[in-house]
């Protein structure tokens, strides 16, 4: 995954939110895919003019509405065993976990990278879209 940029845009009510365009180089889970917002590049391409609309209207859930609807598989982290900073109470919440060392388990670690940047990214407040196809759709 590679982040393209990180912007802040404005709605016609005057709130703020931060973006994180993102385009991935990697197969990405489905569960993924149904949490971070699909746009065009045009939508991104407006909010950055100040014309947020099309691009807000993409959004699916609030940073820390992803951070709840993350499996459960991926909510402790990866070197719990060994990291000096475990505390089950507070590494196994992702919305209170702000450890900057956490990993995200996965057996590919190219994935567990960009699934950690993308939680980084919700933790942080961040909106992420991508305007980038879907694997599957993108074969069709």
């Amino acid at each position: 995954m590679k982040i393209v940029r990180k912007f802040g845009t404005r709605d016609k009510f005057d709130r703020h939110y931060e973006v994180a365009q993102v385009v991935f180089e990697e197969e990405i889970p489905d569960w993924v895919w149904h949490l971070i917002a699909i746009c065009t590049a045009e939508d991104v391409e407006h909010a950055l003019h100040r014309y947020a609309e099309p691009l807000i209207r993409t959004f699916r859930y609030t940073p820390k509405q992803a951070l709840d609807r993350v499996p459960d598989d991926y909510k402790v982290c990866a070197q719990y065993k060994g990291c000096v900073m475990w505390n089950e109470q507070a590494c196994t919440h992702l919305k209170k976990n702000v450890c900057r060392l956490l990993e995200i388990p996965t057996d590919d670690p190219d994935l567990s990278v960009a699934l950690t940047d993308i939680v980084n990214l919700w933790r942080d407040g961040f909106y992420v879209v991508t305007d980038s196809p879907r694997p599957s759709e993108s074969s069709r």
